[in-house]
């Protein structure tokens, strides 16, 4: 066994022993077994409350899968029942815990159900696409919105459909296709102001609508969105959305240089996320106050900052936030002269986000870390990266910096060029 210590190698033979013990039972026999387990856990945590029932739905939901084999038609029908609704409850579970890739497996299961309902198959697929968005993975969640959208359509579910479409403009803004953010926002917007002007999903529209503006630079009326939508939000008591348009809020005030407002709406918006263990959120406004932290050239403050967002990145399973914190990392890095790390971290933030978000942030990634490569002297990776950058559409929303230093890239490799 090596420098495997005897404990482990205990544990590992157990392991063994335990799963060859399982498959020497005949099939009915562990058929039986698991249905004995399923009906016992359910009598016990039915008897319990809700809140337990729903910490082991997953587990529930194993055990009535595997009673099935070898069951008869009837019986079969009536474990695929109970299959469905404990990975229904699973799937809710796991979405309150911000466990993200549980939610995508149970709900992908829920799909594959004979017993499955149109329903089922919308909000299964509602699910995974909130939990690629909050995972970073926009590019398979562009294809999961749309398939949501069909899906809610032919439920006759009106509200998931409007909940899809708001994605939908999240995922465009995401990948930075403004103007397809600008048209969805629109259709999204005329369809929920008509039916519900003060509800939820009114203040949801009104968001995004808002983010449309700010491209444009259009202040003013981004302003009076987002105004609007924390006014709904804050009448509706719903802390979780409200916390987002505070953010929101927080980055137009900062475009406007109302700093002082900006901060107020930045911590009202981190005391919220942090009590509802949004630690998405609470990565988002770490990563946005690192880059007013560099903006003020205050870079060790930055590093320390963006620190701390990629831990609450990592406790929310997003490679998209968590490549932005590093990409803050490496900034303050690059500032504070150490240009090696520097460099390690640019190349780790390209590896995380690439795939997921191939739209202004990965092209603005591309061209610091070909500048930063470029710098110590390894042109060929350098010019790899450049050209890597030029296939991706061009830069929209972006500091000044990484501007000039597309145009200097531009420069030095079109005269290696000629």
């Amino acid at each position: 066994m090596g420098d495997i210590s005897a404990e482990l190698a205990y544990l590992f033979r157990h392991a063994l022993v335990r799963e060859a013990a399982y498959q020497l039972q005949p099939p009915a026999y562990r058929a039986h077994l698991h249905l004995l387990a399923l009906d016992i856990l359910e009598g016990v945590l039915t008897s319990e409350n809700d809140r337990m029932l729903k910490a082991h739905a997953a587990e529930l939901a194993e055990h009535a899968r595997a009673a099935q084999e070898g069951a008869g038609p009837d019986r079969q029908a009536e474990l695929l029942l109970r299959e469905l609704g404990h990975l229904r409850r699973a799937a809710s579970w796991a979405a309150a815990s911000w466990r993200h890739g549980e939610v995508i497996r149970h709900a992908r299961r829920v799909q594959q159900l004979p017993c499955a309902t149109p329903q089922d198959h919308a909000i299964g697929e509602s699910m995974q696409v909130a939990a690629l968005m909050y995972m970073g993975k926009y590019v398979a969640a562009r294809d999961a919105v749309r398939r949501a959208i069909e899906l809610c359509s032919r439920a006759g579910d009106s509200v998931g459909r409007v909940r899809m479409m708001f994605n939908a403009c999240l995922v465009a803004r995401s990948l930075g296709k403004y103007e397809e953010l600008g048209q969805r926002s629109a259709e999204l917007l005329e369809e929920v102001s008509g039916t519900d002007p003060e509800g939820e999903e009114h203040a949801r529209a009104l968001k995004v609508r808002s983010s449309y503006f700010v491209w444009r630079q259009e202040y003013g009326k981004s302003l009076e969105c987002v105004n609007q939508a924390i006014a709904i939000l804050e009448r509706l008591g719903n802390e979780r959305e409200l916390a987002g348009a505070l953010i929101d809020r927080g980055a137009l005030y900062s475009e406007t240089e109302r700093m002082a407002e900006r901060d107020r709406d930045f911590e009202r918006a981190r005391e919220i996320a942090v009590r509802l263990q949004d630690y998405f959120r609470v990565a988002l406004i770490l990563v946005n106050k690192a880059r007013f932290l560099f903006a003020e050239a205050n870079y060790q403050a930055t590093l320390d900052t963006a620190q701390l967002a990629e831990e609450a990145a990592r406790r929310a399973e997003s490679a998209n936030m968590l490549g932005q914190a590093r990409s803050m990392q490496a900034l303050a890095c690059q500032a504070l002269g150490r240009e090696p790390e520097a460099a390690a971290l640019w190349q780790q933030t390209l590896e995380l986000i690439q795939h997921d978000t191939p739209g202004p942030l990965t092209r603005a990634v591309l061209v610091r870390c070909a500048d930063s490569l470029l710098r110590q002297g390894c042109r060929e990776q350098a010019a790899r990266m450049y050209q890597q950058a030029c296939l991706l559409q061009h830069i929209v929303i972006e500091d000044e910096a990484v501007t000039q230093l597309f145009s200097k890239l531009q420069s030095t490799f079109s005269r290696q060029t000629s």
